[in-house]
Order: C-alpha cells, then structure tokens, then sequence
C-alpha cells in the first residue's frame, strides 16, 4: 500500500505547497475522466491539450486504458510518480474514497467540480463538511465542491469544465480574476481579452467548502505575473481572513477591485430595528469591502475595464475630505457630457479650468511646437476642443492635466477618429498618460472601436466602452481610501459588567433588555440619555403628583416588544389628560386593544402580549433635528456602526452611511458628511448650528461595543437621537433605546 495510514504523520499543508499546487502543477491527475468528446468530463483533459500545457496529464478512468492518447489509470495509486493537484469528476458517492486515495497519494490540493453539496440543502452541507474533516485527516486542501475549475494562462493550465476554452484562448496577462460564480470566469476572460486585457489566472472558488476567497487572494497574489487581483463575489466567509488577505496582497503592491452582487438581497433577515433594515442589506458588506481598501466597483464591465488603472496606491497623493474633482477632456461635446453626468451621479465635481491650467497648457503646447495656437480655455465643466482643436492642442491640454493640481483624475474622450484613425487619434494618449503619475487616467471612445482599445491595453491604459462603467472605475479610484488602523480600545467596567447581567437575563430566561435598561448601557459609554425613570403602576400618580404632565412623555416598558409606539405604547400629548391617572388609564386601554388583536392573529409567533407592567416617564426635550445612530452584529462582515436621519424619516428616507466597528472621529465625520440632510445643523443658509462634534463622540461611543469580548450584542439603536444647538451641556440627547442580544455562534475550525 503506497502514501500514508491512518494515524501517521500527515503532510503539511502549508501555504506555499498547496499554492504551487493549485496555481502551478506539474502533474495533474483528471479523476473522473471520460473519453467521450461530448461529454463534459472529457473537457479537462482536451483543454490541457489544446492550449498546450506542458505538465503531466494523468486520466483516471477504472475502464479504460487510455484516454485521447494517453495512458489512463484505475486509481491515482496506481500512478507511479508524484502528483501536485486532483480535478474530481466522479459521482458524488465516490468521493470520500477518492479522497483517501489522494490522501495516501499525498496530492497536496484536490478540486472537486462534482455537485450535489451545500447548494442544496442540509443533507448536502453534512457531505460537504464530511468531506472536510476527511481531507484535513489526510492533509488535503479542497477546492469546491461545485467548482467549475482555474486557467492559468501563462502555462496553458486550462484545468476547468468551462465551454469557452473551445472556442477561445486565454491571453497571457497580469490581471488574476477570482469567481463566486463558476460560469463566470469564462464571461470574464472573453470580455477581458475582447478589449485586448489578459489574465494571469481565473479561478472558480465553488463553495469554498476550505479554500476560499481569502485564501485565492493569497495565492494569486504570491504569484509574479499576477499585478492587480479582481474579484466577482457575492459574500464573503470569514471577514477576519478576507481583510488579511487584502492586506497581504497590497503589501506586495498588488490592488484587489471587487463587484459586488447580491447588494439587495445579502441581508436575508433583517432585525426589528430600523437599523437592522437599513444595515442588513448589502450597504454592511460594501461599506467593509471600503474599509478593508479593496477597489469597489458597481458593474461588471468596469472590473474588466479598470484593470489597467488598478496600480499601487503608494503613488497616489492624499486628497481632501472634500468631492474629487475631475477634468474630462474631449473632441466630441456629446460623449464627454455623458462621462460628466454619470460622474455626477456618484458625487464627483468637474474640474473647472482657471488660470493655472491655462498657463500650463501654453507651456506644454510651446514644448510641442512653439509656432502652434494655444486654446483659450473656458471655465466650463467640460474642457471641450471639438471647434479648434488639433492632435497638438489635445495633447498639450492632456500634458497639463497630468501636472495640474485641480483636478485629481482626468479622462480623455475620444470620437469618431478612435474608430477611424486608431493609430493617430491614440498617440496623445499613448505619448502623455504615462505622465499621470498621481493621478488616475481613463480614456472613453464613443464609438465602438475595439482596435483603440488594444492599442490602450497594449500600453497599460485604462479604455472604455460606456460612460457609465468609466465613470464607476473613476469614482471607485476616488473612493478608495488606506485601510484604517483603528485601536481596538477596551470598553470600560461599566459597561462590561452590564452586558455580562443583560447576557445572562438572556441566557436564562430569554429576556431582552428593555428600553430602561437600554438607557443604563448607553449611558455607560458616555451618550447622553433624556432623564427617565421606571414606575410601577400603582406608583406613577404618587411619584408624578408634582411634575406637570406636559414636560414628560409615557411610555410602556417591555422586553419583548421594540416599537412601542406601533401598538399605541408611547403617549406624547400628555397635556391632554387631565392627571396621571387619565393618562395611564388611555395607555392601558391602547395596549389592552393591541393585545386583543395579537389574540385574534392565526401565527402563534405574532401574539406575544405587551404585559403592560411598569411604564418609563421620560422628560421631554426639544432639539434642532433628529438622527438615528444604530450599532448591528452583521452576519457576514461582523460589527458595524450606522448613522441616518431619525425619528419616521428612518423608514421614510432612508440616506444611511455605515462603516465597520470600532470607528474613529475622522470615520464620524466622514459618516455625517455623506448625509445630505445633517448639512442643514451645519450652518447651510444660516440656519442654527447642531453640534456635530458631539453627535461624532456619539458614534465613537456606541461603535465601542465592537470591543465586547462576549459579542453578545446582535444591535443597539438610539433612534432618534436629538441633535442640539451648539453650546449647550449636552450637544445630542438620546430619547428612545433598543438593545437586542444574541447568542454568538461558535466558530469553526479552519
């Protein structure tokens, strides 16, 4: 019996093997293999072939001999030499044995392509993570299952069941594309290489049942031909490792841009809180993407077409808080107003032209040719030459962009001339791009000309095909920022031990915490809460008889229900009572009509009754405006921290920003400076100024709570939150609370 026995030492599998093995074999054993042209698990084998890979094909196949001409095994134990990677074609019931095999066979890396697992269902996910503890027995690394299979370009490895390799080539490059989608990977190579971009290497990552995104992005990013990584995903695994996968791979000068599908829909369950709607879509798993300092892109064919712009970023100067601005250069007015306006759309200003460029382009123009007119610049936002302008001018005005400090990324759009005079409509461009050393450059064609495009490509410059991926490239370069180094600080003793008492009310007898308890917590990290206090019923009138009812409003307290108010459950007017009892008595009816409904309702599930028990007093307060600030355990990338407008404008105009938990106060006001409505407590049109530096501790303060070492918190929103004017004690004031724990789920081993 060859390899290892059960119980042996097992091989290492550590980094550097299975990425040899994965992304640069030399022998190769097809299990599964099938002689018959037509099927598709013969494709391996006569894809290996035709692009000519010059490792070692091994077909297994029990009842043949051989297999388009080479010789075939029963049993990759059978094959006498060393084997550096597995593609698994068999029926799924063969496969623990399969892996055994591979196991004494010590093959480092087997990619299975069989499907049949976690896609569909819990019986599947039970084979799937079987499979998994037999392949870490013996050592293995798994790539899939449902895994349509890699190209490596540069060495022919077509190691994939993908039909396009039967009709196209890959093109050797240096842009490595990683797939949540198998049958992606083939749409990507043709579009790529239709605009003359090549790849390095197009993976499928399956279910990623082991080796996942994380680990893909490593290992192309450990390749030297690899320069720039792409990523077509839909969620990610382990938020920990992806972030540290992006970091290596910037480490080594290697940029990863993402487009992001499933936006709408990531969040499958959304909490009871407004901030579990607003945060529960795919805003937490962008907003992280952002944070981590992946380039992230809003179509496909801008993942493409970026490729050339997706240089380090050590190069690119720091640019303001402030919108980005940029200058469009054209010869086509129509073509550029497009650029322009879809720049509009994601927040990006024009690059007026002033003195300074004029001054510039007269330079460059004398440098060219001293006799040549120079344009006379208008301060419009396009930089329009289609009535004068000559090869000369353009190029001239393009050479002054690259040193123009009030621009910072330009576009060049190019007519007609880009399908008719490729060669001479690109030499402006191809002659100065290279100088925008600081600064992102694009160039757009209107009309369709795929020769233009290769000579850009060709050249290491970044062509479109639309207006609308060019301006997605452009403003995600402008979005891209470092990934942050916030300290992680420790929450204080306070709040420790309130979150230890509220977890363990919950453990034991599944008792959120009530909107009392909610103050006490929030308070802890220091936001200011609207002076409340819990009565019992028998006690309110006694405890209020001297408080006039109109400087206060009633509230329910409960640890189940989370909008009061929905079920009658909070009284503002109390004025219109004329005691406390009054007021208590039309709360306890309002809640009593609510329960009788519940009562009536067929789901068992909606009839929790409110138990009116205690009621909160709280005092009233009155603020310029009202903001929601919310803290959420997001099931895919972990804490964040959500700022919105408050009170019903949450549901009703739902502008959120959200970032990654803990923040900083630089992430504060990044976040209020991206909603449109906080600039009204900014001074706009002399309007009285809210304190915005308050409301920015605040969220500093909540976001702490991603410090819990329980993790106990599945959200915390104060909604609204008062925002004050400037000067006073307290800057903001939060009047209504909802904490909502859970239960961590235990982390597997990797």
């Amino acid at each position: 019996m060859q390899g290892n026995q059960p119980g042996q030492a097992l091989i290492s599998s550590g980094p550097s093997r299975w990425q040899h093995a994965l992304l640069e074999p030399d022998t190769v054993a097809l299990i599964g293999a099938s002689g018959d042209p037509t099927k598709n698990t013969s494709r391996p084998q006569r894809f290996l072939q035709q692009c000519n890979w010059p490792g070692k094909i091994v077909p297994i196949n029990p009842s043949r001999d051989e297999l388009f001409g080479v010789k075939s095994y029963k049993s990759v134990l059978d094959y006498p030499d060393s084997i550096d990677q597995a593609f698994v074609m068999t029926a799924a019931a063969h496969i623990p044995l399969v892996i055994e095999q591979c196991g004494r066979k010590r093959i480092p890396v087997v990619t299975i392509y069989t499907d049949g697992y976690a896609e569909i269902g819990e019986d599947g996910l039970a084979q799937q993570e079987a499979l998994v503890r037999l392949a870490k027995h013996w050592g293995i690394r798994l790539l899939g299952p449902n895994c349509i299979g890699l190209i490596q370009a540069h060495r022919g490895l077509a190691l994939t069941v993908n039909a396009v390799i039967d009709t196209d080539r890959p093109v050797p490059g240096s842009y490595a594309m990683i797939s949540q989608s198998g049958s992606m990977i083939g749409s990507l190579m043709t579009r790529g290489q239709a605009r003359g971009i090549g790849f390095s290497t197009l993976i499928s990552v399956g279910n990623e049942c082991d080796l996942d995104l994380a680990d893909m992005i490593e290992a192309c990013a450990s390749q030297a031909q690899t320069k720039a990584i792409g990523l077509f995903m839909e969620t990610i695994r382990d938020a920990r490792r992806f972030r540290q996968a992006v970091a290596h791979a910037m480490s080594l000068d290697k940029p990863v841009a993402a487009y992001l599908i499933g936006r709408s829909a990531l969040g499958n369950q959304l909490a009871q809180s407004h901030t579990g709607a607003l945060a529960g879509s795919g805003l937490a798993l962008s907003s992280f993407l952002d944070d981590c300092g992946v380039v992230r892109l809003q179509s496909m064919e801008a993942l493409i077409e970026i490729a050339p712009m997706l240089r380090p970023r050590a190069a690119q100067r720091n640019r303001s808080q402030g919108k980005s601005r940029v200058a469009v250069l054209t010869t086509t007015g129509g073509a550029a107003a497009m650029v322009m306006d879809n720049l509009g759309l994601h927040g990006i200003e024009p690059a007026y032209a002033d003195a300074s460029l004029q001054d510039l382009v007269e330079a460059s123009i004398r440098s060219i040719d001293s006799t040549h007119p120079v344009p006379k610049l208008r301060a419009a936002p396009i930089i329009d030459l289609t009535l004068a302008g000559s090869a000369i001018q353009y190029a001239g005005v393009l050479a002054a962009l690259a040193q123009w400090d009030a621009c910072d990324a330009a576009v060049a759009v190019v007519g007609s001339s880009a399908r008719s005079k490729p060669a001479l409509a690109m030499h402006p461009i191809l002659e100065h791009a290279p100088s925008f050393t600081t600064k992102p450059i694009a160039a757009f064609f209107a009309p369709q000309a795929d020769e233009a495009l290769a000579l850009l490509s060709a050249k290491h410059i970044a062509g479109f095909r639309t207006p609308e991926s060019c301006a997605d490239a452009i403003a995600a370069i402008m979005r891209w920022r470092r990934p942050r180094q916030v300290e992680h600080a420790a929450l204080g003793q306070a709040s420790r031990s309130l979150l230890e008492h509220l977890s363990i009310a919950f453990q034991v007898k599944n008792q959120q915490p009530n909107e009392a308890q909610a103050y006490e917590l929030f308070e802890s990290l220091s936001i200011p809460c609207s002076p409340h206090q819990v009565c019992e019923l028998s006690d309110l009138a006694q405890v209020m008889k001297d408080e006039s009812l109109d400087q206060y409003v009633l509230k329910i307290v409960s640890h189940e229900i989370t909008h009061k108010s929905d079920l009658g459950g909070v009284l503002l007017d109390l004025d219109r009572y004329s005691s406390w009892d009054k007021a208590l008595e039309a709360l306890r009816d309002r809640v009593m009509q609510h329960d009788a409904i519940l009562a009536t309702q067929a789901n068992p599930t909606n009839r929790a009754r409110s138990g009116l028990r205690q009621v909160l007093v709280q005092k009233k307060q009155k603020a310029l405006g009202e903001v929601l600030i919310g803290y959420r355990y997001d099931a895919v990338v972990g804490p964040v921290v959500v700022l919105g407008i408050g009170g019903i404008e949450a549901a009703l105009n739902p502008h959120v920003a959200l970032r990654p938990a803990p923040i900083d106060m630089e992430d504060a006001f990044a976040m209020i400076a991206e909603i449109p409505g906080l600039l009204r407590y900014q001074g706009f049109r002399n309007l009285p100024k809210g304190d915005m530096k308050a409301l920015a501790l605040a969220l500093c303060d909540l976001s702490r709570l991603a410090c819990d070492p329980t993790a106990c918190i599945e959200e915390a929103e104060i909604n609204p939150v008062f925002i004050m004017p400037e000067g006073l004690a307290h800057g903001v004031m939060a009047v209504d609370a909802v904490v909502r724990l859970r239960v961590p789920a235990k982390k597997q081993p990797r």
